[in-house]
């Protein structure tokens, strides 16, 4: 079987579209398919991947007709251009992924002078051919354009499957902030600040911050001390990561595709309310506690998901008081295996 990533972009890749190349590459390492992934060639996307067995092809340099018979994988929003591309090919299949709440508005903005939405829905609908990147964005979708199966093609890494460890520190607390520090991590920064100067554990705090960005700047760090020390690690990618935290952090704070890293290298982490408003919510949902393959939310989605949240102070005790950071660690991981392990996702992907 062919299976081909399609996408037309100018730029690097960044967020969804990031893991749209990076499950491509974890495809083509199963070695049972051949697998290609089609752009305008970025050098920095591509980089990485060299020596691996992903095929790179230019957009501007493919010959289609190879890919008779190939199963193609498109972000919605290209799907009239990749079927210009194609149209000829006779056994091809296409699915298309949708992997933010927007994805299909814009799909028929796009395209509203060319099609029937009617008609494009129930063609779409009937094939099954629509792979969503979670739960809220799945029913997003429905609430406004009637029911679609539910086909997932949710955010994945690799499993890391590594032992935890025990306390870094009895007499300090080590907890770590990762992403890249724009404007809305600053503000669920502080609102952790805010939280953690407030709990009443006897112990300095020390706050690992892990991230690209000179946003971090407008922390005003004086209110906060002496009770927290800012440590500024810098971006750290990969095993450098990884053992960073393993060595210096007992439980981390993340988003995104960063949460799952952390809960496949058996590291204790919770998940923020993410906002561009000014808050004040001292809400925090362990990993294994997200539904709907959901891993970043703000207030209102918080409570669409029913996730179960704990006070920053209620975390800490259950690491620091009553001693459970390993059987959290554990939890988090087991988590990851079942819901987040890319091995299984691409599994249930070719089946």
């Amino acid at each position: 079987m062919k299976y081909v990533f399609f996408i037309d972009t100018k730029q690097r890749l960044g967020g969804r579209q990031k893991y749209f190349l990076d499950f491509a590459a974890y495809l083509a390492e199963l070695k049972e398919h051949e697998v290609y992934f089609i752009n305008n060639h970025q050098e920095e996307d591509i980089k990485p991947y060299i020596g691996g067995c992903l095929n790179f092809l230019n957009l501007d340099e493919v010959d289609f007709n190879q890919f008779e018979g190939a199963t193609f994988i498109t972000p919605i929003n290209y799907a009239f251009y990749l079927l210009s591309k194609i149209s000829f090919l006779r056994t091809c299949k296409i699915l298309f992924y949708v992997y933010d709440s927007d994805c299909m508005r814009r799909f028929f903005a796009q395209n509203a002078k060319k099609v029937s939405i009617e008609n494009c829905l129930s063609l779409i609908k009937a094939t099954k051919c629509c792979l969503f990147s979670d739960g809220r964005v799945f029913y997003d979708t429905c609430l406004k354009y009637g029911f679609f199966n539910k086909l997932m093609l949710p955010l994945a890494t690799k499993n890391i499957s590594d032992f935890p460890k025990n306390l870094i520190s009895a007499e300090e607390i080590n907890l770590a902030y990762i992403n890249g520090f724009n404007s809305l991590d600053i503000k669920a920064i502080i609102n952790l600040c805010n939280s953690l100067i407030k709990i009443d554990i006897n112990k300095k705090i020390n706050l690992h911050l892990i991230g690209s960005g000179n946003w971090f700047t407008k922390i005003d760090q004086s209110q906060y001390s002496p009770k927290i020390r800012f440590i500024y690690a810098g971006a750290l990618d990969g095993l450098y990561q990884i053992n960073y935290l393993k060595n210096n952090v007992d439980c981390v704070v993340a988003y995104e595709n960063c949460s799952l890293i952390c809960a496949s290298a058996s590291i204790p982490v919770v998940i923020p309310i993410i906002s561009s408003k000014n808050q004040s919510d001292n809400r925090y949902v362990w990993i294994y506690d997200a539904n709907e393959y959901v891993y970043k939310w703000d207030r209102d989605n918080l409570l669409f998901l029913r996730n179960e949240s704990f006070s920053i102070n209620y975390i800490m005790h259950e690491i620091y008081i009553n001693n459970n950071k390993l059987s959290v660690a554990q939890k988090c991981y087991e988590y990851f295996l079942k819901k987040a392990n890319i091995n299984f996702v691409a599994e249930q992907f070719v089946e």
